[in-house]
């Protein structure tokens, strides 16, 4: 088997990808998105990386110094952001990093690093990147000084909350860019919330001191290991996160929500609070799929 080391494992994720295919038409929405792909592709080699695969609207790279990690998605924020004051067409992104274990087998990264930091992406906003505890403290005192603590959340794995930071990557050049504000986000803790699940015959309670519940088609990978084909492996996970719950979509399909109040909600690599009562539906609208939805309950 091959032997685990650290890297710095690095998401970038277009924002906004479903509605730019609905605004342009999916043949130019296609190859804005890889060009856009291609473009932080080329970038990643510059700064010593390996591109591992690109998926959909996401790439998926690893650096073996995390120095370089960071120092890469600041400037590819850096030279999207230029970009788009010229040309209307330049797509923004958000970024995710995490440096921890992993094992490289056959041109592919596993492990639990991989994963976490694929938690970043949907914490983040377009324009912003996000990392962990563990990429700071493996950074040099001249980029820990562009960071800044961002929020706080369960991350399946970790026995304690995550602190998650941001990285500043506009400076004085960047005038127009958004200014960061100081503090690290609230993280109340007023009681224990809980969120039911029903699907078919499977019930659960999920509380709110829980990491994560993974939804999907994968029964090693998942909490609730679902049978739809038109599900993606590891579909969509719930969390707790500033005092509610939240589904995550990360699926090839996307997450049909129907909210208390009757409206329906898609999600493709967006999240979405959950209050309420509701359906979920993976993979497909929830008017195709009745009897197979997930039925879910909040409690405060």
């Amino acid at each position: 088997m091959p032997a685990m080391n650290n890297y710095a494992i690095l998401f970038a994720d277009i924002a906004g990808s479903s509605a730019l295919y609905k605004r342009v038409g999916d043949e130019l929405a296609l190859k804005m998105v890889d060009d856009c792909l291609a473009g932080i592709s080329e970038m990643v080699v510059q700064f010593q990386g390996t591109v591992v695969k690109t998926i959909g609207d996401e790439v998926m790279c690893f650096f073996e110094d995390p120095e370089n990690a960071v120092r890469c998605a600041r400037s590819v924020q850096r030279d999207l952001h230029q970009k788009a004051k010229t040309d209307s067409s330049t797509l923004s992104v958000k970024v995710g990093i995490h440096y921890g274990q992993a094992m490289l087998k056959d041109g592919d990264i596993f492990g639990d690093a991989v994963n976490t930091a694929a938690r970043m992406n949907p914490v983040a906003n377009a324009e912003q990147i996000i990392t962990t505890q563990e990429t700071i403290d493996a950074l040099s005192e001249e980029l820990k000084s562009h960071t800044r603590p961002f929020d706080t959340i369960k991350i399946k794995g970790f026995t304690q909350d995550s602190v998650l930071y941001i990285v500043e990557w506009a400076d004085e050049e960047f005038g127009d860019a958004t200014v960061l504000s100081t503090g690290c986000a609230a993280n109340p803790k007023a009681g224990l919330a809980s969120i039911y699940l029903k699907w078919g015959d499977y019930r659960t309670q999920i509380h709110s001191d829980r990491s994560s519940f993974v939804i999907g088609r994968d029964p090693a990978q998942c909490d609730l290991s679902v049978t739809s084909k038109r599900a993606s492996r590891k579909h969509v996970w719930i969390e707790f996160r500033r005092g509610k719950f939240v589904l995550i979509d990360h699926s090839t399909n996307g997450t049909w929500i129907q909210t208390q109040d009757g409206k329906q909600v898609y999600l493709r690599r967006e999240e979405l609070p959950l209050w309420g009562s509701g359906l979920i539906s993976l993979g497909q609208p929830i008017d195709n799929n009745q009897e197979d939805c997930i039925r879910f309950v909040t409690e405060d």
